[in-house]
């Protein structure tokens, strides 16, 4: 497995001089042209199909890889699959919006069989690139698009964020709890109505309270924004902050181990970044979400549309109790394990709050 790495200083540099130096020393063609007949296609056979030893995958993220949620998830996603397969990878961290086209563009030129972009963000940029490339592949993590080559896998992102409020009203002793988001998109937003629904739908009584850092990277402002909440009441706070969660962790640590407060993760089992506080987390299974794409562009069936992770498919769960298994009742613990089956088995798709019927979640 080869595994290259870019800053978003290099992409700005790319976009410079106009070309990207790879790490076998060759380099790109012009950046921001359209495919035509100088582009260089990546290397497949007859029908299709690409041996791992002729794939070479390039992930886009709009955050850092050392943010312990979001970004670091979608990074280990990908090189699990790596490691595993050992195909040739890349990534790049830190793209804004101003940059994402030629970012993904500058990929295109380097022969990249398939391009994945993390985050719903890249949807435009994504889309307006995959038309003018239409021998590789491109994919959207937690998106909502797609083409004859460009696919999507949309996370029911209300399910585990349903359980997640659910497991905080039954633990909190004040009655008061808190979630804090990133930045106020379709797909963060949707967690935050999970949260709220899911809250309520445990504990009709509970007082939820909820606040946008406004930024995926701002670990002080969601750090003023947690401490804000406990002196609000909260007891227990849910975190889909990206990098803001290692201030969300520090105005937690700094109110004392014996506070009595709680946090819930996001996106990966969280326990060891607080081991004190974790109560438990919304975890996602990337690799397996990432492993979707590959496979079918190495077996040459890859076609577009867009899949719904959920909680009956495995792709969307929560963590274990850990060490605040104490916080919730046997029958707490019990009524939480019943949601679960339930909402597996579609039986609460009509208290779940966000409407993803057409990406094939019924309503009722």
């Amino acid at each position: 497995m080869k595994q290259k790495r870019w800053t978003s200083l290099a992409i700005a540099l790319v976009m410079a001089a106009g070309l990207l130096a790879g790490c076998s020393g060759e380099k790109a063609g012009p950046s921001a042209s359209p495919a035509g007949p100088d582009t260089p296609q990546p290397s497949q056979s007859a029908g299709g199909a690409i041996a791992a030893g002729d794939l070479k995958v390039a992930l886009i993220l709009n955050g850092s890889i050392t943010d312990a949620s979001w970004n670091a998830n979608g990074y280990n996603g990908l090189k699990a699959n790596a490691d595993e397969l050992g195909f040739e990878w890349t990534y790049i961290e830190n793209v804004q919006a101003a940059d994402m086209e030629a970012t993904i563009r500058d990929f295109c030129e380097q022969g990249y069989n398939l391009i994945m972009a993390h985050g719903s963000q890249f949807d435009d940029a994504m889309t307006a690139v995959a038309a003018g490339y239409p021998d590789i592949k491109f994919f959207v993590y937690n998106g909502e698009v797609s083409g004859d080559n460009l696919a999507s896998i949309r996370n029911a992102s209300d399910e585990n964020a349903f359980i997640a409020g659910a497991i905080a009203a039954l633990a909190s002793k004040s009655g008061t709890i808190g979630w804090i988001g990133a930045v106020e998109v379709p797909t963060t937003s949707d967690v935050l109505y999970g949260y709220e629904a899911g809250a309520k739908y445990a504990r009709a009584d509970i007082n939820v309270l909820s606040a946008y850092v406004g930024s995926y990277n701002d670990t002080a402002k969601a750090k003023e924004l947690a401490l804000t909440m406990f002196e609000q009441g909260a007891d227990v706070i849910q975190s889909n902050a990206n990098q803001g969660s290692a201030g969300i962790i520090e105005a937690t640590y700094e109110q004392g181990t014996d506070s009595g407060l709680m946090l819930i993760g996001n996106t990966r089992d969280q326990y060891d970044d607080a081991p004190e506080f974790m109560l438990t987390s919304c975890v996602i299974d990337f690799p397996a979400a990432f492993r979707i794409p590959i496979d079918q562009v190495m077996a040459g069936t890859f076609t577009g549309g867009i899949t719904m992770g959920t909680v009956a498919n495995g792709v969307m769960s929560y963590a274990p109790y850990h060490d605040k298994a104490d916080a919730l009742s046997s029958e707490d613990k019990a009524f939480v394990e019943q949601l679960v089956a339930d909402m597996s088995a579609g039986k609460l798709n009509a208290q779940l709050p966000c409407d993803y019927s057409a990406f094939g979640r019924p309503n009722e």
